[in-house]
């Protein structure tokens, strides 16, 4: 019942906020928020292997206000046309996060950030990239709306909590 609770607690506290959205607290299933002209939706699937590793599979949607279609939205570098992906997973080895997402909302702008060490089995002594990534809509292009690369920063082996950490300091950039 405590793990109920603070699941809704979760997703409730993330509707009512959603400039506070970390992608690894998802629960499996869907996810939705509010933003202007829609709804962005995250669905969330959960991949676990006994602790020893723990991942969520994030697919993104956006259904345009008045619509009923869910549009996927893929994440697009420019410099490389015709290249995408269309989800991302987070993972924890042995109770660290080695990849993490985190979605945020700045006034009428919604960002996507994506960290990962650049070596998974090395948590301490690794530098992180994290990829920043902005909503944007493309009327009348393949994808209607999609995730764009805006960024990539690579950031020194910042210890046991570094992906976490380094999230943090790039979130706070666009503050």
């Amino acid at each position: 019942m405590k793990l109920k609770t603070c699941l809704h607690t979760l997703v409730t506290a993330a509707t009512l906020v959603p400039s506070i959205l970390c992608a690894h607290e998802y629960a499996p299933g869907v996810h939705q928020w509010k933003i202007k002209g829609g709804t962005i939706y995250v669905v969330s699937g959960l991949l676990t292997n006994n602790a020893a590793l723990y991942a969520h599979n994030y697919n993104f949607y956006f259904q345009k206000e008045g619509e009923k279609t869910w549009h996927q939205i893929p994440l697009i570098d420019k410099a490389k046309p015709g290249d995408y992906e269309l989800n991302i997973t987070t993972k924890a080895k042995e109770e660290r996060m080695v990849r993490d997402a985190r979605i945020e909302k700045k006034a009428n702008d919604v960002f996507l950030f994506y960290a990962r060490s650049t070596r998974e089995n090395d948590f301490n002594g690794a530098p992180i990239n994290v990829t920043r990534y902005k909503l944007i809509s493309t009327e009348g292009d393949d994808w209607p709306y999609l995730f764009e690369r805006i960024s990539v920063n690579t950031y020194p082996p910042q210890g046991e909590n570094g992906v976490d950490a380094v999230l943090k300091q790039e979130v706070k950039k666009i503050k």
